[in-house]
């Protein structure tokens, strides 16, 4: 598997393994990595392209394909992170948020359907994700240990993947901690979150916390681009609550303050 490309084997033999299992898996694959992003102004088609389809064990694989854009290739590595991450332990990975976490669970119908003997995530030539109970079950976990309050974060809108189901998505920086927020939003928020993009920003609404208690994303009711002005000449500002109230007395060059 190339850096940009997410691989599916399901493990069967040949006249016992229900054709199905393929056309089910795919479709829970496509659903996994969402509506194929694009860069917001294209009014070109993007896509995931079918770069692998293997007999034997059914083995297939995609990548961003049609219009490839930086936020295609982004959402791939997330989606690979996040199952190398529940792969070991619970707790929503960084990018995820409560649908790719359903979208993970319905990959459980593939593993039970008749001739079906595994089913593995291929990450690259090396690296695979086996789809086991222990997986599925910190999927599981992650869903039910997260919590929901209205609140706000602030950071740096960085990136834009439009979404089906009547909302889109944003990437925001979190400047407290750096990490990744997942912000979603309705068509109604479209042209001011599109105008707030790699600004800084306040961003109103239900925030979800991981298990840690680490903001994960956000359902969007406002946004706020944050405007910063230019910081005032503190000799300017020397007397201007009135006498006895302006600090420290200002050294004047070349001689260390009292």
């Amino acid at each position: 598997m190339a850096r940009d490309e997410l691989g599916l084997k399901i493990d069967g033999r040949l006249g016992s393994l229900d054709a199905e299992a393929l056309l089910v898996g795919l479709r829970a694959l496509l659903r996994l990595l969402g509506a194929p992003p694009a860069e917001a102004e294209s009014g070109e088609r993007p896509l995931w392209a079918l770069t692998t389809l293997r007999e034997g064990s059914a083995v297939l694989a995609v990548r961003p394909g049609g219009v490839v854009s930086a936020e295609a290739v982004d959402r791939m590595a997330v989606v690979i992170r996040g199952l190398e991450y529940l792969a070991e332990s619970p707790g929503e990975p960084s990018g995820w948020d409560p649908t790719d976490l359903e979208s993970l669970l319905a990959f459980q119908s593939v593993v039970g359907m008749a001739g079906v003997e595994g089913v593995s995530f291929l990450l690259d030539r090396d690296r695979s994700v086996p789809v086991t109970a222990g997986l599925l079950d910190n999927a599981r976990a992650s869903l039910s240990v997260a919590t929901t309050s209205l609140g706000s974060v602030a950071g740096h809108l960085y990136r834009y993947i439009g979404r089906a189901g009547g909302r889109s998505e944003v990437g925001l920086r979190e400047d407290a901690t750096g990490r990744a927020v997942t912000i979603t939003f309705s068509d109604t928020l479209q042209q001011k979150m599109l105008a707030a993009l790699e600004r800084d920003v306040v961003v109103w609404g239900e925030v979800r916390r991981n298990a840690q208690g680490r903001k994960t994303s956000v359902r969007a009711e406002d946004v706020e681009v944050l405007t910063y002005g230019v910081p005032e000449p503190i000799r300017q500002l020397v007397g201007v609550l009135g006498a006895g109230a302006a600090g420290p007395e200002l050294a004047p060059p070349g001689r260390p303050g009292a």
